[in-house]
């Protein structure tokens, strides 16, 4: 829990730096490729960033802004699946297993880590808000609506590549535990009935 403070902590700054401060610069591109997060890589045209040092500034700036903003609205929902976790293993002193009080945070921790998916999904879907259009490469689609049938193609296959899929694995995995603990619940109270 401590880590998680140092790092919102940590963020927070890092944003108010950069409100305060419109020549701070938190990191430095030694390349023409930046990466979003960790498996979205955006080519940028080296030519424009090389010739304007204030398009290059705010590149920088933007992207420090993206992430920190993702990065806190990440810790929140992993504060939120770890509180509901803590409900969950509270709630297993009981004496079954098979109670609404466990079926309760065992769903909300599905629904939890699809909003994360989702998140995760509108915060890709904004890079051409934090990055500007003029910079990044042509190559690049980020919504697999425009251009022609290859653009359509590689902006899909891209949008899949964004997806968390061990989060979604992880989101299916806790719905079906708690399908599970409903049913058993439900086993269990017609099992006290016909004692």
């Amino acid at each position: 829990m401590v880590v998680l403070t140092v790092l919102i902590l940590a963020t927070i700054w890092n944003i108010t730096k950069l409100a305060a401060n419109p020549n701070y610069l938190p990191i430095t591109l030694h390349t023409s490729v930046i990466r979003m997060k960790s498996d979205i890589y955006i080519e940028l045209k080296e030519d424009l960033l090389k010739s304007d040092s204030n398009l290059y500034n705010k590149v920088v700036r933007n992207k420090s802004l993206y992430v920190s903003l993702r990065g806190i609205v990440v810790i929140l929902l992993i504060l939120a699946v770890l509180f509901q976790l803590k409900t969950l293993i509270t709630s297993f002193t009981k004496e079954s297993l098979f109670r609404p009080d466990n079926i309760r945070p065992v769903r909300k921790i599905s629904y939890l880590l699809i909003i994360w998916i989702l998140v995760d999904l509108t915060f890709y879907l904004c890079i051409p808000l934090f990055i500007p259009r003029s910079v990044i490469s042509n190559t690049y689609n980020f919504l697999p609506i425009k251009g022609n049938a290859f653009n359509q193609i590689v902006g899909i296959f891209t949008l899949l590549a964004s997806i968390n899929y061990g989060v979604l694995l992880s989101a299916f995995a806790f719905y079906v535990i708690s399908i599970v603990f409903k049913e058993g619940n439900l086993l269990k109270e017609q099992a006290d009935l016909t004692i």
